[in-house]
């Protein structure tokens, strides 16, 4: 059995994730891995369409096996992250987004993820280190001056916000 898709189903695929047909798309892609067929990126399109239909128990535990299959691939920990995000699960983003940093101590992304995330969390003060971490890297990152200026207004530090 050759255990890789056809470019048409893989076009076939692609176009109902396009259009946002995630029953189909998660239905085909368990039949596929019922069968044999074991693409790196199935799983992540599984879990996408699970997040996209709101199934976020089955899309925790499927961004979860795929760090167990690939811990080294920081991707996957901001997918989890941006889950655990999306459902309130704020103590579980921290220490997911922690886990990414542990691969990637200076990846922007997972910083602004962390720094966003406490921000919205009222805990300035982390936000304001991480966002001045950023700013170490990207001095000139427009979105980070701006939320360092919130910050800075927000504890009482008027004079250094502008």
């Amino acid at each position: 059995m050759n255990n890789q898709l056809s470019p048409i189903e893989k076009e076939t695929l692609e176009k109902n994730f396009l259009k946002q047909n995630f029953k189909f798309v998660e239905k085909k892609i368990k039949g596929l891995l019922a069968s044999g067929y074991n693409e790196d990126w199935m799983n992540s399109v599984l879990a996408i369409s699970y997040v996209k239909q709101k199934k976020y128990d089955d899309a925790e535990k499927e961004f979860i096996n795929i760090i167990k299959k690939e811990p080294k691939k920081l991707s996957n920990y901001l997918n989890l992250a941006n889950l655990y995000r999306e459902t309130n699960s704020y103590n579980k983003c921290i220490e997911i987004l922690n886990k990414a940093l542990l691969l990637s101590p200076n990846e922007i992304k997972v910083l602004k993820l962390l720094s966003a995330l406490y921000f919205s969390l009222n805990d300035l003060e982390k936000s304001l280190i991480i966002t001045n971490k950023i700013l170490e890297k990207n001095p000139f990152d427009l979105q980070i001056l701006k939320q360092k200026s919130v910050i800075l207004v927000s504890i009482g530090e008027f004079e250094d916000a502008l």
